[in-house]
């Protein structure tokens, strides 16, 4: 770790970019995360203009055996972008610009950038990339997991730094379809019911989102649709839905830029959180898990105050035809299939600290398992994790029969796993 500067200004001569120590002006805001339970107290920030700047740093230290961590929109709740003591790779000051080719259809987007930067450039051409939901998230946190190289194709940051990326852009229409039903916690059976059905019926143009949270007047089950076509077609698609009378319906055409800031404000930076992703059983099959799932979260806001306005539950409905257009076996990244992402959130006020976090992480997998036809939950999305890794164990669960692989190749480019932030993988030669 950083505690003795004595050999720091090594690092200034070969360094480009900005270097700033706990006493420089602008340090606080630099190390603020999206989770403040993920926020360190780093022994230095370098804000890394090009590739040379990468280098010095990551030389500088090795040689001085010190803790680096990388951060682009510090999104990772578990911490993964931060380091007590050790250096901030930063790419978001220098690194975030995004440029278009529009006849290639290809975003060269630095490292820094986050999807809102990404959306902004390449709306404009009517084209859109593959992206994720929070417009504030860091393009690296999230591309990382479809990347050309098959180690980190899955394998997130353990093999090194990526300063740039080339992403594939498609046409994207202009406007697109959207719908916010509420319904109450009494129609629950009816919700999944119709959920089931829909299912069946789901196109590749549609994507659900399914939210028990608190919107201000009480905890409601909320369908966040999405249709990337007419309002007519939308409504058509989600028939089932307004069948059941929503006591909310916000059903609207939106421009796509706005799609991808839709929620930003509902998860905004420096708030406490606890998060646990898991695996929901299909609903066709499965039918009471949905009714089990909300008693458990319902339950939970009536018993905790505290945390009554701040739980939340999401459900995520990809259609599986797009999660398959890649063989599992083409990425690091292991169970890729059919299986629906279940995301259990809990948050507090950040002043509190970690105070509140094993009373949430209590809560929140007690919500998970409700609804699990398993003894215990399976393992989630990998970045929806609060715990920060300690060991092996999670990493061997996350990569399944590639990790003797990754090991391997761990051993051969990292054997002093100096990128350890993420799922760590031990080094091993075979």
């Amino acid at each position: 770790m950083l505690d003795n500067l004595t050999t720091y200004p090594a690092l200034q001569g070969p360094h480009k970019g900005d270097l700033l120590l706990p006493s420089d002006d602008g340090y606080k805001q630099s190390v603020k995360r999206f989770a403040a339970t993920a926020q360190k107290p780093a022994g230095l920030v370098a804000f890394v203009k090009d590739d040379g700047d990468i280098q010095a740093v990551l030389s500088f230290a090795k040689e001085e055996n010190i803790e680096i961590a990388v951060e682009c929109g510090g999104h990772s709740v578990s911490g993964a972008s931060s380091t007590s003591g050790g250096i901030v790779i930063d790419h978001s000051r220098y690194l975030n610009e995004v440029t278009v080719d529009v006849e290639q259809k290809i975003a060269h987007v630095g490292g820094g950038a986050t999807w809102r930067d990404v959306d902004l450039a390449t709306s404009p051409h009517g084209m859109a990339s593959v992206a994720g939901t929070v417009s504030h998230t860091g393009v690296g946190g999230l591309t990382l997991f479809d990347i050309l190289f098959w180690a980190i194709l899955g394998g997130g940051g353990n093999f090194g730094i990526v300063p740039s990326f080339s992403l594939r852009l498609h046409p994207q229409r202009s406007e697109v379809f959207t719908a916010d039903l509420h319904f109450p916690g009494e129609k629950v059976v009816q919700f999944f019911e119709a959920l089931g059905g829909w299912l069946k019926m789901q196109t590749e143009k549609d994507l659900l989102f399914i939210f028990f949270q608190d919107m201000g007047n009480g905890p409601v089950i909320m369908a966040h649709c999405f249709h990337n076509g007419p309002q007519e077609d939308g409504k058509k698609h989600y028939k089932a839905f307004y069948g059941l009378g929503p006591i909310v319906d916000t059903t609207e055409m939106i421009p796509y830029l706005s799609l991808n800031q839709a929620i930003d404000d509902d998860r905004p930076y420096g708030t406490g959180l606890y998060w646990h992703g898991t695996i929901f059983p299909s609903p066709i099959t499965h039918p009471e898990a949905g009714h089990k799932l909300w008693e458990s979260y319902h339950d939970v806001c009536v018993k905790e105050p505290e945390f009554s306005k701040s739980t939340f539950t999401i459900l995520e409905f990809h259609h599986p035809s797009k999660l398959m257009e890649r063989s599992n076996g083409e990425m690091a990244f292991n169970n890729r299939g059919e299986q629906i992402n279940m995301l259990i959130g809990i948050g507090w006020d950040g002043i509190l600290g970690n105070q509140p976090f094993e009373k949430a992480k209590k809560y929140a997998k007690g919500i998970a398992n409700a609804a699990s036809d398993k003894g215990e939950n399976e393992d989630g999305y990998a970045n929806w994790e609060s715990n920060t890794p300690t060991g092996y164990n999670r990493s061997i669960r996350a990569f399944g029969d590639k990790y003797p692989r990754l090991q391997a190749l761990k051993a051969r480019y990292d054997p002093n796993n100096m990128f350890n932030k993420w799922h760590p993988i031990e080094p091993k030669a075979d």
